[in-house]
């Protein structure tokens, strides 16, 4: 279980959309296809997967990404920018956004 603020999470290793009044769940489990050691979890399903260059290009951005918030952080908080919100956590979340498109879809 995934302990949280209120409660704890089961597990699940297969991808599913739950809810609204096809699949009522009073719980939504979470996915994942690695444990908390990094190993994979045993037939997971993972509707679509990356190639090892395609997961190291992301893993180089998220680090970049950290270091340029650090970087536009603090000088925001040294009065050079009005306002800067980071992605401090957060990085796989617009990384792996951006990685799904290509140069002809429009945002």
């Amino acid at each position: 279980f995934l302990e949280v603020p209120g409660g704890r999470l089961p597990y699940t290793s297969q991808l599913q959309f739950v809810g609204g009044s096809e699949t009522p769940a009073p719980t939504i489990p979470c996915y994942r296809i690695t444990d908390s050691t990094g190993q994979d979890v045993p037939d997971a399903h993972v509707p679509y997967p990356i190639s090892q260059e395609l997961a190291l290009q992301m893993y180089t951005c998220m680090a970049r990404l950290q270091t340029m918030d650090t970087l536009f952080y603090e000088a925001q908080r040294q009065g050079r920018f009005s306002f800067y919100l980071t992605c401090q956590g957060e990085e796989a979340t617009n990384i792996g956004s951006a990685a799904g498109l290509d140069n002809k879809d429009m945002v």
